[in-house]
């Protein structure tokens, strides 16, 4: 807020006037708002669009997105943990956490402010959002959402969320998160169609569940699956229209998994490459 106030200041936006006699000043604020879209999830594709189709802009606001390295800095101070060895993986696949274990903390807030913090560096990096939502939600059953949708070879969107109910099966889980991602590809479409760019081609969903893939494809299995009818039609529809093409990827090359379970450092960082993250502060 200070760096675009001195930016205001140095470009002479304003200039002090004396209140006019009998006049009362209005009341000003800074309002910083994240911009949601009506789900829920956070509306970042556009600038995402603009980059891929080479487009010009002419102002864009984008002194938070830079200041995400000094904010991770911060966190890392205050837990006193700037000093401490980086780890290759954010998280050890065999670790267990659980809240019915170890001392209780004197003072939660201070941890509960860590997980915050946490949640909100995970706006610039996915690669984490796992195991920050494992520190906040311990000890559930309920398992997570994940899905990355690319326009091209360019990440335009990603969510990792824990679905709200405990599901009855794996295929289940899978079947959930699909409908999940072909919501948000229905809602990109409409996007494209509005910034007069056409996307005739259907568009590809990617699932390493073969039992979600032939639920999508058999009508018969919708008899067996009953408690998730709506995300059945939902996703049977969409692949009927020709919005979606529903294919099987094995599970070393599905994207998603980043964001919705512990991985080691091969797999990790492989899946990093694939989703185009680049560490932008690292030494030349």
């Amino acid at each position: 807020m200070q760096a675009e106030l001195a930016a205001f200041e140095a470009n002479n936006t304003w200039s002090i006037q004396p209140l006019p006699p009998g006049k009362v000043p209005i009341g000003f604020k800074w309002v910083f708002k994240v911009k949601l879209r009506s789900d829920g999830s956070l509306e970042r594709s556009l600038l995402a669009i603009v980059a891929v189709k080479g487009w010009s802009l002419y102002q864009l606001d984008v002194n938070n997105a830079f200041y995400m390295r000094k904010y991770a800095l911060e966190i890392l101070e205050d837990a006193r943990l700037l000093g401490c060895k980086p780890t290759k993986c954010p998280m050890d696949q065999n670790l267990k956490l659980s809240k019915l274990e170890g001392p209780l903390l004197p003072d939660p807030t201070v941890y509960r402010r860590l997980v915050r913090r946490l949640m909100y560096l995970t706006l610039t990096r996915p690669g984490i959002v796992f195991a920050v939502h494992k520190l906040r939600c311990l000890d559930t059953r309920r398992s997570t959402t994940g899905y990355c949708i690319f326009l091209g070879h360019s990440l335009v969107s990603w969510r990792s969320k824990k679905q709200t109910t405990v599901s009855r099966s794996f295929a289940e889980v899978e079947y959930r998160a699909m409908a999940s991602a072909v919501c948000e590809v229905i809602w990109l479409k409409s996007l494209l169609h509005d910034l007069q760019i056409s996307h005739p081609n259907a568009a590809l969903l990617f699932s390493d569940s073969q039992v979600a893939i032939h639920i999508a494809a058999n009508p018969v299995f919708h008899e067996r699956t009953k408690h998730i009818e709506i995300d059945c039609h939902l996703v049977r529809d969409k692949i009927q229209e020709g919005i979606i093409r529903n294919l099987h990827v094995p599970s070393k090359h599905q994207v998603a998994d980043i964001m919705t379970k512990a991985l080691g450092f091969p797999l990790f960082s492989s899946l990093v490459v694939k989703m185009g993250m680049h560490n932008l502060c690292t030494p030349s």
